[in-house]
């Protein structure tokens, strides 16, 4: 006798998404998940999203329904997740930005797990990119461009990967409520990396597993007002969403080799990210780094060999910066 699926819903956070959020939602119901649900979370949209939104509710009736914030301004993506999660009480959540959409597969390899072994928290999946941006690099020999985990880890060694500076696509993970109440949820005072600051204790506190890593199952759609720009000042904020992360484990307890992973993945970025910094002729944003791991009292960062060649070259870098000039250099007698 096959099994009853568990009850999912779809949060689906929406700021000035009136181009977009028809083809989401249509792709959410696409799939085909017995039983799915949608909450569209409005964030203070002024283009017509909410009229959108009561639009598709009024089509999928009870399937879809939509809400915004008490005082109906915007407050970014992370606390109109968090609004979306608690304005459900289903079993299993899914994301999917507003801009974005799934593929028909989506939840193929979770129905499956879900037949074979109910003991996971989570599963992990690639989304691929698309759009009508400029600048799209395709993967080599698919003609498009994924993004996420494509390798199949859990446990310590997924932290580990999530730790090196890899994520996983926020439409592309299916998460259990019951971990998020362990975790908590998104951060809205992270406006970098506010994802990558809860995968980290999601995979620490977690059973995450992947799904189907051979083709992708959403896909993340770049255009004029939504594409990502990477900066480097990005790195103070990725490496602060680790710290808070792995104060958070030693907090909660977590096994021992989840630990670890924090403590051999976290200065190895850092140590990473201080000599890419240097090499690309930001001193500052490597000094950054280092007086954060000090301030985390992260000493045992400081005892690799690597890690003093590096320090020892910021001080340096400051030095040559402040030293005057010298009136008589070049001049001859």
């Amino acid at each position: 006798m096959t099994p009853k699926l568990a009850s999912l819903v779809v949060v689906v956070p929406a700021y000035n998404a009136k181009r977009f959020l028809g083809r989401a939602v249509e792709s959410i119901f696409a799939t085909g998940y017995p039983g799915i649900e949608v909450v569209i979370v409005d964030d203070g949209s002024a283009d017509g999203t909410a009229s959108i939104a009561a639009q598709l509710c009024q089509r999928w009736d009870v399937k879809c329904r939509w809400v915004r914030h008490a005082d109906g301004r915007n407050h970014g993506v992370s606390a109109s997740r968090n609004l979306g999660i608690a304005s459900s009480d289903s079993e299993w959540l899914a994301f999917l930005d507003a801009d974005d959409f799934f593929l028909p597969n989506r939840f193929d390899a979770f129905i499956r797990r879900q037949q074979a072994d109910a003991a996971f928290d989570g599963l992990y999946e690639i989304c691929e990119i698309r759009g009508d941006a400029d600048g799209i690099e395709p993967a080599p020999g698919t003609g498009r461009s994924r993004f996420g985990i494509d390798v199949d880890v859990c446990g310590a060694a997924l932290l580990r990967e999530l730790l090196n500076g890899t994520c996983w696509a926020t439409s592309a993970i299916t998460l259990r409520r019951s971990l998020l109440e362990r975790t908590g949820l998104f951060d809205p005072g992270k406006a970098i990396a506010e994802d990558c600051d809860l995968w980290f204790r999601i995979a620490a506190a977690g059973q995450v597993v992947s799904g189907s890593l051979e083709q992708p199952v959403s896909v993340y759609w770049r255009h004029a007002d939504n594409t990502y720009t990477y900066r480097p000042e990005h790195r103070i904020a990725m490496v602060r969403a680790m710290l808070d992360a792995w104060h958070w484990a030693l907090l909660h307890q977590v096994d021992g080799d989840r630990l670890a992973a924090f403590e051999d993945s976290v200065p190895a970025y850092v140590e990473r990210s201080i000599i890419a910094m240097r090499e690309a002729g930001h001193p500052d944003i490597a000094r950054a780094l280092l007086r954060m791991m000090a301030n985390a009292r992260k000493w045992r960062f400081l005892l690799s060999t690597k890690t003093l060649r590096q320090v020892t070259g910021l001080l340096r870098d400051g030095v040559s910066r402040t030293r005057p000039a010298n009136p008589d250099k070049g001049r001859h007698a």
